[in-house]
């Protein structure tokens, strides 16, 4: 499994996952500037952002931005349409000649368009889960869990900001993007495994008794994450007995 970081919104951002070993990066086009330095690089619509700005995408400018870049991107999400499932299809069957695109699936949308989606690409990406991430929904996750299990490796989850979901479908997607290495930098915590319970943890650095400053937390948390995904018990200051 590939976990992507995400949230490279400055090259203040991009310095402290360059400090944490990071090579793997998602961003849409606003924040790819940032990304220019890490090895492997996939290219978001940014369809998320849009609609939470209020503004529209023209899917055409977008394809064009991806194709110049896809040399670039190991892969380049599809012009989605955040809440719109069928728009998104309808855009789908226009640009799908483009190899280098990757369809995006809308969680509890209808699944014949997930369906077509596998028909005509190895990886799918998984979307409209952050709200639900969010809330922590344990149902949601259970579904998505046995969604999963029935295509492994087949899917890409995109805004998993939940470190339980992380570590229950890590060994069922191919990949996983996350900004959930920001909450080091915005609350204070520390993401590290708990070497108890082997459990991906956070908590606020000061009831570990870590005076590290912002960047330190947001780093060491970052590779932290990284170390958990490839299946390495954190020994070193985040190894937190608890």
């Amino acid at each position: 499994m590939n976990l992507y970081f995400s949230g490279v919104a400055s090259l203040k951002e991009a310095g402290m996952l360059k400090d944490a070993g990071i090579t793997n990066v998602l961003a849409d086009p606003f924040d790819w500037p940032n990304t220019v330095g890490f090895p492997c690089r996939v290219l978001d619509s940014g369809a998320y952002r849009m609609w939470k700005s209020g503004k529209g995408m023209d899917p055409d400018s977008y394809v064009r931005f991806a194709k110049e870049r896809s040399e670039k991107a190991l892969w380049c999400t599809m012009p989605d349409i955040f809440g719109d499932p069928e728009g998104t299809y309808r855009a789908w069957q226009r640009y799908r000649v483009h190899g280098f695109l990757v369809p995006v699936w809308f969680w509890g949308s209808d699944k014949k368009f997930l369906n077509r989606y596998l028909d005509d690409r190895e990886l799918v990406g998984i979307g409209g889960l952050v709200p639900l991430m969010r809330q922590k929904d344990g149902r949601m996750l259970d579904e998505l869990e046995a969604l999963c299990a029935m295509y492994p490796r087949r899917f890409h989850l995109f805004g998993a900001n939940w470190l339980q979901a992380i570590e229950k479908l890590m060994p069922l997607v191919a990949s996983i993007d996350t900004s959930k290495w920001l909450d080091a930098c915005r609350y204070g915590h520390v993401i590290f495994q708990n070497t108890r319970t082997r459990h991906l943890s956070q908590a606020p650095a000061r009831a570990l008794k870590l005076d590290w400053d912002r960047r330190k937390r947001a780093v060491e948390s970052a590779r932290e994450m990284v170390r958990f995904c490839e299946g390495e018990l954190a020994t070193g200051e985040c190894g937190v007995k608890a």
